[in-house]
């Protein structure tokens, strides 16, 4: 199956890391001139509201991009970036942080995980239960 340009690789692309090693997905694209960039997802829950994600996790999540050859990587968390985890994000291009605030902002903006009834939003219950 030819690739796609600007599209996912197909399910033949080369290998990502094993799945013990806190990568929640991976990401290929390439696009019309032929460039690749894999992608790395990490995931940080977090159960209390006022924790914060350290910048240990960002060291650790950037070596694992390193070993691997991703070439870009977005941390998303459900709570929040410590100030110095943000900052040394913000010195790396091929690093997003994404958190509590900014996924609800894209949820909304995309319509993922939420409807709107009666002009409030609401939390897609149907869409959760049904996510693996």
């Amino acid at each position: 199956r030819p690739r796609v340009p600007g599209a996912a690789a197909p399910a033949h692309s080369p290998p990502g890391p094993p799945p013990h090693n806190g990568i929640d997905g991976k990401l290929y694209i390439e696009d019309p001139a032929g460039f690749k960039e894999t992608v790395f997802f990490q995931s940080k829950t977090k159960l209390n509201e006022r924790a914060y994600v350290s910048v240990k996790v960002v060291r650790e999540f950037l070596g694992v991009m390193t070993a691997w050859g991703a070439t870009k990587g977005i941390l998303i968390t459900n709570s929040h970036f410590h100030r110095e985890t943000k900052s040394f994000a913000a010195k790396r291009s091929n690093l997003l942080l994404i958190d509590c605030a900014a996924l609800l902002d894209l949820m909304f903006a995309h319509g993922v995980g939420v409807r709107a009834t009666d002009g409030m939003w609401h939390a897609d219950d149907d869409f959760f239960l049904k996510c693996k």
